[in-house]
């Protein structure tokens, strides 16, 4: 049986959660030195089996997705998660980025370091506004530009044109509404759907990691003697620890 794969990277995580694999989360925490580190356990393959995580890996770190399938929803997914942070660079640090097409892939784009900024809006512009920063990220991997910024705080409004670039079947209310209404009942083949539901995993596992119930690593100094328990175990488990490193069991 095939052994499940093992990542620190939330966004990797995501990723597969989005095309059908089980994640486990396994957080631990050593006693002596307070350093926490969350685990992803991710199963061999999706749910069907329609893709295997090991290769999906392999092609990542030697490149050749990118040129052998560069409209792969991982890819997808990923550039959702880079457009998700670079509009957070614009609206937090005021950085220029251009939204270029990917080769390769129809469809799909990308935000690139650039010197143009935002364009803002023009009187009569076809525009649609979201205060939901995941949609905003979704749209824009598909090729809806990011027109404005506005607000501050914890409150932002992102106001991108209504049709894509070049237009397309597409328009920006119609995907928002019909993801709001049923998400599930949209064909994942959508780069959008791809990417919407990858940045709504990356949500719900960055609110489960911190949720998750820590596995406490106990070290005995300048011993190679360890346990390891649960944080919320029964004080009777923490008793038989102590009994043990104080060498009374």
């Amino acid at each position: 049986m095939e052994q499940w794969h093992i990542s620190l990277d939330t966004k990797e995580a995501a990723a597969f959660a989005a095309l059908g694999c089980t994640i486990k989360i396994v957080s631990s925490a050593h006693q002596r030195t307070s350093t926490r580190e969350v685990r992803f356990h991710i199963s061999p393959t999706t749910t069907p089996p329609q893709w295997h995580v090991g290769k999906i890996r392999k092609a990542v770190r030697d490149k050749s997705l990118f040129t052998i399938h560069p409209s792969h929803p991982y890819l997808t997914i990923q550039r959702a998660f880079h457009a998700r942070e670079c509009i957070l660079d614009m609206q937090n640090q005021g950085k220029k980025f251009a939204l270029l097409p990917v080769s390769g892939a129809p469809g799909i784009w990308q935000l690139h370091r650039g010197d143009t900024g935002l364009p803002g809006t023009r009187p009569g512009d076809a525009v649609v506004r979201t205060q939901d920063l995941k949609m905003a990220a979704a749209l824009v991997t598909v090729g809806f530009p990011l027109l404005t910024i506005t607000g501050g705080g914890r409150q932002h409004e992102y106001t991108r044109a209504a049709y894509q670039v070049p237009a397309t079947a597409f328009d920006a209310a119609r995907l928002i509404a019909d993801w709001r209404a049923d998400a599930s009942a949209m064909p994942f083949e959508l780069p959008f759907v791809q990417a919407a539901t990858g940045l709504l995993f990356r949500e719900q596992l960055r609110t489960a990691v911190s949720q998750a119930i820590d596995t406490i690593l106990i070290s005995k100094p300048r011993t190679t003697s360890h346990a390891a328990i649960r944080a919320d175990a029964a004080p009777q488990a923490w008793d038989k620890v102590a009994a043990f490193f104080n060498g009374t069991k």
